[in-house]
């Protein structure tokens, strides 16, 4: 079952038509921890997720280094405490796509040192500069892939209290590039337009004293200077959320937060950003703060591991967001089939089943002779309109069927199990975001030996639709 289910994937990936989306849960084989505050990327040069460190629920540091590739989550070390990148909050991560490495920074308060770390699917390397950026948590980071420039700004030390200095990261020296630009805050968030060569701040908090005060701007950096967005609505002032662009669609995705003056409110919300104005996509995030967060451009879908929700768990879990819009799911039936032994065999979407993003359409046969010989077979398709160059439907009584049509253009077949006289066959939709709008058609049958010169019936047809 599982090679069918892969050659089904693969026939709709050449059917995929459009966009939609909403937030999924992803499942795998196995999964790293509950965690928060882990760094996820996305390594485009080998087309798999990195996810970095974290903080347990306790409030232990994870040290651990996972790759996903799309069908599986997998540990590739478990490396102790020293000599790799830290976790907890002092860490953060990128994706090099010039250099292809994820660069990690870890930026130690206590000690006042800033130390930096790259990981080429193999090994982790700890790499020098002659001059580092002052030791700090809570920073944010982003990838200037125009430029081939990791951008890091702000943060909060004991030394210094949060900060407002912009470093960047060649990969071979870390150069300090501006110290104006947005006020000094922590735990705000980053990610870089690319297609505007644009790297995008929102939020964060400074403490001052025994004053708060929290940031709802949005800022760009354009390698040179910082430019402000005055007077643009958008997400409630927040920390401890998350930002990532999604390359496909050329809009900067920001999840959850909390608001750390006037009480402790926490956001699952889900926002975008297209360079001019926020859109609230009314799309619940699971988790609310310090998720891991990164854009799978093969899949073309943001990929969320971790974090903490609204009531205050540690996930460990993995979702996907793609930008809501697109039809919604659906399954019609049309067309007839024809009767055998004990009537017409019905093929009908189980109640509440319908094709989503991320979901399972399962469908029954029913109807069907219970003798040994007695097979169910289904068959799926993306044309009912031809067939060979025959229009559709095609009456089949030439061949043996009498009475029958044929409501498709098969481009694959399922030996179902005959339990009872019925039979249930599911299919799993891929949380792909290109799916959405994705039509294909189903259509069963099950063999009669000796009842027809063919010796098939075949059910009614059932059209369906992917979507949200």
């Amino acid at each position: 079952m599982p090679a069918l289910r892969l050659t089904f994937v693969s026939l709709l990936c050449t059917h995929a038509v459009a966009q939609s989306g909403l937030w999924a849960q992803l499942t795998f084989p196995t999964s790293p921890g509950a965690r928060s505050a882990a760094a996820l990327v996305f390594d485009s040069a080998r087309d798999r997720l990195v996810l970095v460190g974290g903080v347990t629920s306790g409030g232990g540091s994870i040290t651990e280094t996972w790759e996903n590739d799309g069908t599986q989550w997998s540990l590739r070390g478990n490396f102790g405490p020293t000599g790799v990148p830290g976790s907890g909050y002092s860490m953060q991560a990128v994706y090099d796509s010039q250099r292809q490495r994820t660069v990690a920074v870890r930026g130690d308060s206590p000690s006042n040192q800033t130390t930096t770390f790259e990981w080429n699917g193999t090994v982790w390397q700890q790499r020098t500069s002659a001059v580092t950026p002052p030791g700090r948590f809570d920073f944010a980071l982003a990838y200037d892939s125009v430029r081939g420039r990791t951008v890091l700004f702000g943060g909060r030390s004991g030394q210094f209290g949060s900060m407002s200095d912009t470093w960047e990261w060649d990969g071979t020296n870390w150069v300090q590039r501006s110290t104006g630009g947005p006020p000094p805050r922590q735990s705000h968030a980053m990610a870089f337009d690319a297609a505007r060569g644009r790297t995008v701040l929102f939020g964060g908090h400074r403490d001052i004293s025994s004053f708060t005060a929290q940031f709802g701007d949005t800022w760009e950096w354009n390698g040179s200077y910082w430019a402000e967005s005055f007077g643009v609505a958008g997400p409630a002032a927040r920390s401890e959320h998350r930002m990532v662009y999604d390359a496909a669609r050329q809009r900067t995705i920001l999840s959850g937060g909390r608001r750390v003056y006037g009480g402790s409110t926490t956001y699952d919300d889900t926002w975008e950003w297209n360079g001019t104005s926020w859109t609230n996509m009314l799309a619940t995030a699971p988790a609310s703060m310090h998720a891991g967060l990164a854009f799978d451009s093969l899949r073309q879908r943001t990929v969320l591991f971790g974090g903490i929700t609204s009531a205050g768990t540690t996930l460990g879990q993995t979702w996907a967001y793609g930008a809501p819009g697109g039809p919604v799911a659906s399954v019609v039936p049309y067309g007839a089939g024809c009767a055998g032994p004990t009537g017409v065999p019905l093929l009908a979407a189980q109640a509440g089943s319908v094709p989503r993003l991320g979901g399972t359409l399962t469908m029954q046969l029913s109807g069907l002779p219970t003798g040994f010989l007695n097979v169910p077979v289904g068959w799926v398709g993306f044309d009912a309109t031809t067939w060979n160059g025959l229009p559709l439907p095609l009456a089949l009584d030439p061949f043996g069927f009498p009475g029958c049509q044929a409501l498709l253009a098969p481009s694959m077949t399922f030996t179902l199990t005959n339990t009872g006289g019925s039979a249930t066959w599911s299919i799993a939709i891929p949380f792909l975001p290109s799916f959405a709008g994705l039509q294909f058609y189903a259509q069963a049958g099950v063999t009669v030996v000796g009842f027809n010169p063919g010796g098939i019936v075949f059910s009614r047809g059932l059209h369906a639709t992917v979507g949200s």
